[in-house]
């Protein structure tokens, strides 16, 4: 399990050099909390273009529904697919989730 520390570490230098939307498929994301959440809502702030987060499901899917993340930060958008998942391969394995 990634701690809220270590993406923070891994993605905020990706996200302040971004140009455009950066992909975070979290499809394989099992778990997500508060620090974790914002952890993103971080990424959010620094970020040029839009942070998308792809298919998330189960408890992450969950916070971030309840959390209504998606109206209240700006720069970021929840985005369920139906296609191939591409995202950002940054260290997480499948199953991975993000804790404080």
């Amino acid at each position: 399990m990634a701690s809220a520390v270590r993406v923070r570490e891994l993605l905020t230098p990706m996200a302040r050099s971004q140009r455009g939307d950066l992909v975070l498929d979290l499809s394989g994301l099992r778990y997500l909390d508060g620090q974790g959440l914002d952890a993103l809502i971080g990424l959010a702030s620094w970020i040029r273009g839009t942070l998308v987060l792809r298919d998330p499901s189960g408890l992450p899917r969950l916070l971030l529904d309840r959390s209504r993340i998606a109206d209240l930060v700006p720069h970021l958008r929840i985005e369920h697919t139906t296609g191939p998942r591409w995202g950002l391969a940054a260290g997480f394995e499948p199953g991975d989730g993000i804790a404080g």
